[in-house]
Order: C-alpha cells, then structure tokens, then sequence
C-alpha cells in the first residue's frame, strides 16, 4: 500500500526499517533496501541528524551526540520514496 500526504510517499508494505540496538547510547545500525538519505527527528519534527547511505541495506549511525529521549528515523531509496518512520530511544 503506498500513502501519500502532502507530497511525500512510502510504502507501508516493502520500505520497512529496523534499528539496532534499541535503545542505544552512541550507535545504531539501520536495516533496509536500498537505503539512501537517513534522517533522524526529534518528537517535534526537528530534523537533527542526516547522514548518506548510498544505496547499502545497512548502515551504521553514531548519535553520541543526541540527547537522551525518543526519537524517529526515517529514510528515502533510491526512487525518492519514504520509509515508514521508526522509532528509536537514545540513552547515557
């Protein structure tokens, strides 16, 4: 099933993500196909991290520099489509 709101798009049925560990303290690694732009939101829609991933199916990230709480990840593939966002907890 493919959504659409304002402009942006994913699919709910094949651009699924996971994270790991969950929750983490400097490091997560991200799971996907063909992963591209990974961004990472703080609960009020800042977006705080984005980092490239060229087209790889995992992908590691360092948020050392995040503070503790929740947050969501998100990426796009390779046709601009968005993944279902995921959440993910920073802690010490």
């Amino acid at each position: 099933m493919i959504s659409q709101y304002k402009d942006i798009f994913y699919n709910d049925d094949k651009e699924s993500l996971t994270v790991y560990p969950n929750p983490s303290n400097d490091q997560i690694t991200i799971y996907g196909a063909d992963l591209h732009t990974i961004q990472v939101y703080s609960l009020d829609g800042r977006q705080l991290i984005t980092s490239e991933a060229h087209g790889a199916s995992e992908h590691i990230m360092n948020i050392s520099t995040l503070q503790d709480g929740l947050y969501f990840i998100r990426s796009t593939n390779g046709k601009g489509i968005l993944s279902k966002p995921i959440k993910f907890i920073k802690i010490k």
